[in-house]
């Protein structure tokens, strides 16, 4: 849960900075 957790929020920030 932990994994899939960090990895959504990862690429919500990747695409904001964006």
């Amino acid at each position: 849960m932990s994994y899939g957790s960090a990895r959504c929020s990862i690429g919500h920030s990747s695409a904001n900075n964006r």
